[in-house]
This record gives C-alpha cells, sequence and structure tokens, in this order.
C-alpha cells in the first residue's frame, strides 16, 4: 500500500486517516518527539491547535 507514497490514499482506513494524532502519540512531548525520528512528516507543514485535531478525530472517532 505504500511505495514512495501511499498508494490507497483515497479509500486508506480510520488508523492512517488519523495519524500521527493517536492518544498514544500525544500524551506527552515525550513521545510526540519520539515519533518525530521514526516519521519525516512530523513537525513538517502547519501547526494543528488542539481544537483542530479533535474536530478532525471526530468523525472516525464517531464510528467506534
Amino acid at each position: 500500500m505504500y511505495d514512495d507514497g501511499c498508494k490507497i490514499y483515497s479509500v486508506r482506513p480510520s488508523q492512517c486517516k488519523t495519524f500521527p494524532f493517536w492518544k498514544s502519540n500525544l500524551e506527552n512531548g515525550a513521545e510526540w518527539e519520539k515519533l518525530k525520528s521514526t516519521c519525516p512528516g512530523i513537525g513538517k507543514g502547519r501547526l494543528h491547535i488542539l481544537n483542530d485535531i479533535e474536530n478532525y478525530l471526530k468523525p472516525d472517532l464517531s464510528d467506534l
């Protein structure tokens, strides 16, 4: 599903859509920093505030 980019982006599962904003990644700064060391996209682009993240996650969380 991933080969120099996501090959199923338009139909990717919720787990992919909500990454990296998973609770385990947001619990503390150390977890976020650890994740940054393995994911080249973290820390790039616009800054997301908590309210934006919560609103972004709502559609996927309502299915649980």
